[in-house]
């Protein structure tokens, strides 16, 4: 018995050597075609597209001074409520309109106990979706009403979306062409050919360059002037570049 469970095992250590054996070139095989797959190729593409912006967002300050913090306040109030007032009689609606409120002592930094001389109070309203067309007029007539400053104004483009797909795509045919121009090299120096896509990742993208943002400044006594003229304040938003950029991995065969 001991015999032939020797004998036995010997033919099982056998048989599974010869099965090894008969495998090895099959899994040599796949490992083969592994290591093609593993070859790859990655290029990027940049590409940007314009687009005229359409709608505007306004930021305002109303400024007061006063040696009573609540005279001053008070003051700041009253002009913030007449500048939203005339805002809303110019179409603005109520949802577009946010504000934020603060208010400082100032002092007389000549003396040496710092002596508080008074308050500072403002308020910063900021007008939203506010269609180009209507800027200017908006602008002129809502300086006549306490803001101090127009600090800045924002345009944006309701196609904005659509600009950045097709920047995409031109950013995607730049990356193929790419691609393209060095499999040629390869095929020439290694016999090469350019496989199919094998990831395509979006770079840095930004969703501030929706936005145009300029900083306004706008002498207010201008502005007001304009309105006085009815010729609105002059308005030059420009056009909104938007960039896009991907990465793109290609296989190489």
């Amino acid at each position: 018995m001991r015999d032939r469970s020797s004998l036995f095992s010997r033919i099982a250590a056998a048989a599974a050597v010869l099965t090894l054996l008969f495998s090895l070139p099959a899994l040599a095989e796949d490992l083969g075609e592994s290591e093609k797959t593993l070859r790859t190729i990655t290029v990027t593409g940049t590409a940007t597209e314009t687009t005229d912006p359409d709608y505007a967002q306004i930021l305002y300050a109303v400024t007061t001074q006063a040696s009573e913090a609540a005279d001053c306040q008070s003051q700041n109030s009253a002009s913030v409520s007449s500048t939203i007032d005339i805002l809303k009689e110019l179409g603005v609606q109520e949802s577009s309109i946010s504000t934020e409120f603060n208010m400082n002592p100032t002092y007389d930094w000549s003396s040496s106990d710092q002596r508080i001389t008074g308050y500072q109070a403002t308020t910063t309203i900021t007008v939203s979706d506010i269609v180009l067309d209507s800027l200017g007029s908006i602008l002129a007539e809502s300086v006549k009403t306490g803001v101090n400053t127009v600090q800045g104004i924002n345009y944006y483009s309701s196609s904005f979306d659509e600009a950045y797909q097709k920047a995409l795509a031109k950013a995607l045919k730049m990356a193929r062409g790419k691609a393209e121009a060095l499999s040629e090299e390869l095929a020439l120096a290694e016999g090469c050919e350019l496989g199919g896509i094998q990831s395509i990742n979006e770079s840095n993208y930004n969703d501030s360059q929706r936005y145009a943002m300029k900083s306004a400044n706008l002498a207010v006594a201008e502005t007001a002037a304009d309105a006085d003229m009815g010729t609105g304040a002059a308005i030059s938003p420009g056009t909104i570049t938007v960039k896009a950029q991907i990465t793109v991995v290609y296989a190489i065969k």
